[in-house]
């Protein structure tokens, strides 16, 4: 879940969080999720689209998160690198990488997924994640 990835607290089950959202059966909000996170950690989380951001501006607004020890929570339509779609998912980004060898730009993320098959942690390319992320 969420707030596994993003404080390493193994402690808090799926329905706690999902109290601490307000989820329904319709859906969670991901400007609840920045609260609770802020509430829970101290940290400054907010929520931001990333509909019309280029590629450099998503990576230095990335960057700039993960320099600060906070990580991103990515509301996503389908899943970066593993092919399958969703609705109403989130991921935890936590690390950024530009790889030497291709020059490329890959985006390292916890997937809390509740089935084992989804569940862990992946790399995916920076334009992935940007396709993947619900506007």
């Amino acid at each position: 879940m969420v707030y596994e990835g993003v404080t390493g607290d193994y402690s808090k089950s799926q329905d706690w969080f999902g109290t601490q959202l307000g989820t329904t059966t319709a859906e969670s909000s991901s400007a609840n999720i920045a609260t609770v996170l802020k509430n829970y950690t101290g940290k400054n989380y907010s929520r931001t689209a990333v509909s019309g951001m280029s590629l450099t501006t998503m990576y230095n607004n990335i960057w700039f998160s993960l320099s600060n020890k906070c990580a991103i929570v990515a509301s996503v339509s389908n899943i970066p690198g593993l092919g399958y779609t969703t609705a109403g998912h989130f991921i935890v980004i936590t690390s950024s990488e530009r790889w030497v060898t291709t020059g490329t730009i890959q985006y390292g993320y916890n997937d809390p997924h509740y089935n084992n098959a989804y569940f862990g942690q992946y790399w995916a390319g920076q334009s992935d994640m940007k396709t993947a992320a619900v506007t």
